[in-house]
């Protein structure tokens, strides 16, 4: 369930804000989808206008958000976040190289606040999973 974006405590908050602005406002956040144990996923719009989904490296229960920024949430998670964040990047390219017409297109991956996101093709229909 999303958290709410207007809870007084910056820190606490594990989605990014809607209306958020990525790579110097190339993507804006619309809104969460959905969050997982490596991440958290949301619809967003890129600079021109086209409704993409930004997958955000946001490893649960070993980092937290303090303001946009994605930090451990204690120094002991500092290696394992490190880690999470490889395994990401490196799928992440993984992903883009990848052409199948069950596989969605990679539009971008890249580094902000702390963090990794990958920027992909947006399918309108229901999950398959």
């Amino acid at each position: 369930m999303p958290h709410d974006p207007t809870s007084a405590d910056p820190v606490q908050t594990c989605e990014l804000p809607c209306g958020f602005k990525l790579l110097q406002g190339q993507y804006q956040i619309e809104r969460p989808l959905i969050s997982g144990g490596f991440g958290i996923t949301y619809l967003a719009r890129d600079s021109l206008e086209r409704r993409v989904v930004i997958k955000e490296c946001f490893p649960a229960g070993i980092c937290r958000r303090n303001g946009p920024e994605v930090e451990p949430a204690a120094a002991e998670h500092a290696k394992s976040c490190r880690n999470v964040l490889r395994a990401f990047l490196r799928e992440a390219h993984l992903l883009a190289r990848a052409e199948h017409p069950g596989i969605v297109g990679v539009h971008q991956v890249f580094k902000e606040n702390q963090t990794a996101y990958i920027a992909m093709e947006f399918i309108d229909g229901l999950d398959l999973l």
